[in-house]
């Protein structure tokens, strides 16, 4: 709650208070194998360096529900009416798919990823161009 953002390095033993960067309430944390951390809170913010900085970076309009980071330059977020992937080192987000209700997004690679709303899933198998609804 207001932007608290915690770290641990010992398997969650101990937990260490870092400064976000915002006093929003955090709704999403992805945190890649690269070692980056993203949270959104009012605003999509990353780190670089294990969370004792963070960088705000370009974003949509939207609140994120859920934010995923397939890799250190390719993340997924959904923000209710949207879903968007963001591609490159730069953080910036394109929208891919106008949806209704998207609450979260999982991605595995660069290609697949899954979108769940209240009443259906969604998949891509070529990184968003094209979406197939699941029954």
């Amino acid at each position: 709650d207001n932007g608290v953002t915690l770290h641990t390095s010992d398997g969650g033993a101990t937990w260490t208070l870092l400064a976000s960067g915002t006093s929003a309430n955090i709704s999403a944390l992805a945190v890649p194998p690269s070692g980056q951390a993203w949270i959104y809170g009012a605003g999509l913010r990353r780190s670089l360096d294990g969370g004792a900085s963070w960088q705000a970076l370009p974003y949509v309009s939207g609140d994120a529900s859920s934010v995923r980071m397939a890799s250190a330059s390719l993340g997924w977020a959904a923000s209710g009416a949207h879903l968007w992937r963001m591609a490159g080192p730069g953080g910036y987000w394109t929208e891919l798919l106008p949806t209704a209700g998207a609450k979260t997004v999982d991605a595995i690679d660069d290609l697949r990823a899954w979108a769940l709303a209240d009443t259906f899933l969604q998949r891509t198998v070529d990184g968003g161009l094209a979406w197939a609804t699941i029954n």
